[in-house]
């Protein structure tokens, strides 16, 4: 297998306009659009390869938030079919006229990683491997960067993109990003999946507060996967795992495992700083994160192109406090509120769907899925002005939802009070 080596550059430059922290979907996006714009960029990536540490597993953008950039990252596979597996194994097949998920490989070979990695180096950005940041200068203007190779890299801004990490937090000593679920997941072999259907599980004995599913790959792999809330998971991570994929054996059968994952979702839901100084965090490192499902890549591009235009503003003017002042603005702009609020409501449904209901609810729930996917797609695809009538239209034929209901809005509140 020939995975993608990044060449090492045989002179550092030292001066760039924007350094980024990180090479994945956040870090690469952002050298592309300000590469395009003509601005200098390095990146500083700490692995040998772009996406090292993805393993080839599948990963989705729900297809109603798509980015709107200058560039169209062309999907790997479209989900057209979904069967929804209650705790039982009740499976409920849905069938949608039009894509609700684009999925994308990750890794370090033919996947998006190596596709933003190439439009990247074409807008003319320098990517650096094995570039681990070992420190940060600190001054009224943070710009020098030094490595643990040595070199040092100077800036006059920085981007952090290093994923879902709190680690140049703690260095700045800002507020911290609380994680809100761990996945965990595996890639196995020797299956046989419709790459165009998901199947998905609900039950708190194999995923507690979480969800699990497969995904199938044409190549006869699939990726399968679960998530839950993290107290779950400190010390059982492997045996939820491995209860998820004995749960899905009528369609693993006798698949192989040939690689794992982890990862963790850490999600900006109250208003946490996007900005120090001439810092900013896009991407998971700022906690743009779908808590519900666990999307990072949509956010993750979104708070970059963000971010570019904020920079791009700011970069025009040599005056220190003007120019933070502008960056500033990052934590306050239009879209960025626009991407919390969207955070704060994926919050709220995990905690009244995934953390607040019985396998014996789930039971009853979702037969009620059934016939139910133009209306499905609706919501997803269109917007939430589908959401009201569709739910009102199942809840007044089915009162023990609105006793849930109720119970759900009493157990949000109640959270919401002993956390204060």
């Amino acid at each position: 297998m020939n995975h993608l080596v990044l060449k090492k550059l045989k002179e550092t430059i030292l001066l760039y306009d924007v350094a980024i922290i990180g090479g994945g979907i956040a870090g690469l996006t952002a050298a592309t659009l300000l590469g395009k714009r003509g601005y200098k960029v390095v990146v500083l990536e700490k692995h040998k390869t772009i996406g090292a540490c993805n393993k080839l597993q599948m990963q989705g953008f729900p297809a109603f938030e798509i980015p709107n950039l200058p560039f169209r990252v062309p999907p790997n596979y479209k989900v057209t079919q979904a069967k929804i597996w209650s705790p039982n194994r009740s499976i409920i097949p849905m069938t949608f006229e039009n894509p609700i998920l684009y999925l994308q490989y990750r890794g370090p070979e033919n996947s998006i990683d190596t596709f933003l990695y190439n439009l990247a180096l074409k807008a003319g950005a320098d990517i650096i491997p094995s570039s681990e940041v070992r420190k940060l200068g600190n001054g009224k203007l943070i710009n020098e960067i030094i490595t643990t190779n040595n070199e040092t890299y100077k800036a006059r801004c920085i981007l952090v993109a290093n994923g879902a990490s709190n680690r140049f937090r703690r260095f700045f000593d800002i507020d911290l990003l609380e994680p809100k679920g761990i996945g965990l997941g595996a890639v196995v072999e020797n299956i046989d999946i419709n790459p165009n259907e998901i199947h998905g599980a609900f039950s708190q004995k194999i995923a507690p507060m979480g969800y699990s599913y497969v995904i199938g790959h044409s190549d006869g792999t699939a990726t399968v996967a679960m998530s839950a809330r993290p107290r779950y998971l400190v010390k059982k991570s492997s045996e939820y795992l491995e209860k998820t994929m004995k749960f899905f054996q009528p369609i693993l059968k006798d698949s192989k495992k040939i690689s794992s994952f982890s990862g963790i979702v850490t999600c900006n839901d109250k208003a946490q700083t996007l900005v120090h100084k001439n810092v900013l965090f896009i991407g998971e490192a700022g906690g743009f994160q779908d808590p519900m499902f666990g999307f990072g890549m949509a956010p993750s591009m979104k708070s970059a192109e963000i971010a570019v235009k904020i920079i791009e503003d700011a970069l025009i003017t040599n005056n220190d406090n003007i120019y933070l002042e502008k960056l500033n603005k990052f934590n306050k702009n239009t879209m960025m509120k626009e991407l919390h609020r969207k955070i704060k409501l994926g919050i709220f449904a995990r905690k009244a769907i995934l953390e607040n209901i019985s396998d014996a609810q789930l039971e009853s729930i979702i037969p009620l899925l059934k016939g139910k996917g133009k209306q499905i797609e609706k919501i997803l695809i269109h917007g939430t002005k589908y959401i009201l009538p569709t739910s009102i239209s199942i809840l007044i034929t089915r009162p023990f939802l609105l006793r849930y209901l109720f119970k759900s809005i009493r157990y949000i509140v109640r959270s919401r009070k002993n956390h204060q």
